[in-house]
């Protein structure tokens, strides 16, 4: 720190000038102390101690005694001393209370969904449960009212027919081709016999009748019901495939005039009255003869 210098003057009112100065010499710079490592830029450390001051200065001529007004009377201030070397850097002070905390961001864009995983084993099957206490009995009802007649005793103890097999007559089987069928079976009392299906007609009674195909491919299902007017079973059976059958007649209609082209013919022979049952399309054949 360098020496401060001050003067002061005064002006007498005696008509001459009375100065006064106290001058000091600045002393020599001191050695520069040891650089300490650079710290956090902390708040500026206190001011180093002042150097050693200087040596007086000589001073300088009396200026007499002071006029009035003035403030020391002294003589001229000698120059300033020299400035003394810096002081050490002050030790690094405290760090700083920590700042407020930020404002909360909004919040980010919802993530795309990750893939379903995987199902997990299926656990243990508990334990059964102690059974609960029984509860208390009810009282008695009421008794309630007769219920309606019984079945006809005639039936009491009539067990169902037991039908043992269904067999057709021996294949292949065609349009129109009767087809015997042939019902094993037994039972109490008498037993009687309805047989159901489409793509068929059905003629006779009893454990055998005559079933006729009426559509080609197949298979055809059919079914057979047998009962002794108490109990009923029954049994199903089919046919695989049925091929289309051409059926051929002879007309006995004479036909004395011109037929035309074949398919007048063919018309002739549809409109004919021996066209057998379920036949729609007919095909003419021709045989030249007088």
């Amino acid at each position: 720190m360098k020496a401060a210098l001050s003067i002061s003057s005064s002006l007498l009112v005696t008509g001459f000038l009375a100065l006064s100065a106290t001058l000091g010499c600045g002393g020599s710079d001191g050695k520069d102390g040891l650089r300490g490592p650079t710290g956090a830029t902390g708040p500026a450390g206190p001011m180093g101690p002042a150097g050693p001051a200087g040596v007086p200065g000589t001073y300088g001529f009396d200026g007499g005694a002071p006029g009035a007004g003035s403030v020391d009377g002294g003589g001229l201030t000698g120059p300033t001393g020299a400035t003394g070397a810096t002081g050490p850097a002050g030790p690094a002070g405290p760090a700083g209370p920590a700042g407020p905390a930020g404002a909360t961001g909004a919040a980010g864009p919802t993530g795309v969904a990750g893939p379903t995983g995987a199902i997990g084993a299926t656990g243990v099957a508990g334990g059964t449960g102690p059974a609960g206490p029984t509860g208390a009995t009810a009282a008695t009802g009421p008794t309630g009212a007769t219920g309606p007649a019984g079945n006809d005793a005639d039936c009491y103890g009539v067990a169902a027919p037991t039908i043992s097999a269904v067999t057709l007559s021996a294949g292949p089987y065609y349009t129109y081709k009767s087809v015997t069928v042939t019902v094993t079976a037994t039972g109490d009392g008498t037993l009687s016999y309805v047989h159901l299906g489409g793509d068929a007609t059905f003629s006779g009674t009893g454990s055998a009748v005559t079933l006729t195909p009426t559509s080609v491919g197949g298979p055809f299902n059919f079914a057979v019901l047998v009962t002794n007017g108490c109990e009923t079973a029954v049994r199903s059976y089919s046919i695989s495939t049925v091929a289309r059958a051409y059926r051929m007649w002879v007309s006995t209609t004479r036909h004395n005039a011109a037929i035309g082209t074949v398919a007048d013919a063919d018309t002739i022979c549809e409109e004919d009255a021996n066209l057998p049952t379920g036949v729609t399309t007919a095909k003419a054949l021709l045989v030249a003869g007088t």
